[in-house]
């Protein structure tokens, strides 16, 4: 764990930041994020919390990005089994 990682409860300040961080750059990138936050936490830190806790958007249809992204987090960044899996019949995406 990095020295420069501060313990203890989230703070309703890093919220908000952490809120704004996602709105301002409209992607989750999660290392962007907690740079807007600046007191501690780190990407992984940010993405948990955005996941669990403040993410208050409705849970909608399922999607084609959905199933690109669980094949990335299933998979890697492996496009060859990417394409395999999720889109048959194409060599490469």
């Amino acid at each position: 764990m990095a020295s420069d990682v501060v313990k203890g409860g989230w703070a309703p300040d890093e919220d908000e930041k952490s809120v704004k961080g996602i709105e301002i750059r409209n992607k989750l990138m999660w290392s962007l994020v907690a740079s807007v936050v600046q007191s501690g936490p780190n990407s992984d830190q940010c993405a948990k919390r955005w996941t669990d806790i403040l993410n208050t958007a409705p849970l909608g249809h399922w999607t084609r990005y959905d199933e690109l992204l669980r094949a990335v987090i299933d998979h890697g960044k492996v496009q060859r089994k990417i394409v395999k899996t999720y889109f048959p019949g194409r060599t490469g995406l």
